[in-house]
């Protein structure tokens, strides 16, 4: 189905805004406190990434915001928190499992979007996003490796 640059943009911000919004959850239910500190990280890092998704479709070209993909990917909704099967006595490990799988399809998103472009401009944008998530996702484990060792 062909979407606009502006609708996957939103798109990949309704993501992140859902994210946080699963973080924020399970935050309240776990007991241990380096979970509910790396949980506290992750939420406040996907409101950032909201926010920037959101402070680039302000600045940019209105061209390329409505430039269309023919084929354009789509990103499953992240799974309600009932589903994820965490209880209050989740660990790091269990936090960081679930975190790289929503950020594996977030990253499968940004890929299928930089392969389906015929604009360069529009190529550069998704894949900036997805160096950014990459980055942001190695950013994630080492702070989870580091409140294990705490």
């Amino acid at each position: 189905m062909a979407k606009s640059v502006r609708q996957l943009l939103d798109r990949a911000r309704e993501y992140h805004r859902l994210l946080a919004e699963i973080y924020d959850r399970l935050e309240m239910v776990a007991e241990d406190t380096r979970v509910r500190m790396l949980l506290d990280y992750m939420r406040s890092h996907e409101t950032k990434l909201e926010a920037c998704i959101q402070e680039y479709e302000a600045m940019a070209e209105e061209r390329v915001l409505s430039d269309w993909l023919k084929f354009a990917p789509e990103i499953p909704s992240p799974r309600p928190v009932e589903d994820l099967q965490l209880d209050a006595a989740m660990t790091v490990t269990d936090v960081v499992r679930v975190a790289l799988d929503f950020d594996n399809a977030l990253m499968a998103f940004y890929r299928q979007a930089a392969e389906n472009v015929v604009s360069q401009g529009v190529r550069d944008l998704f894949t900036a996003l997805l160096d950014q998530e990459q980055q942001e996702e190695r950013i994630m484990v080492r702070t989870a490796m580091e409140s294990e060792i705490l």
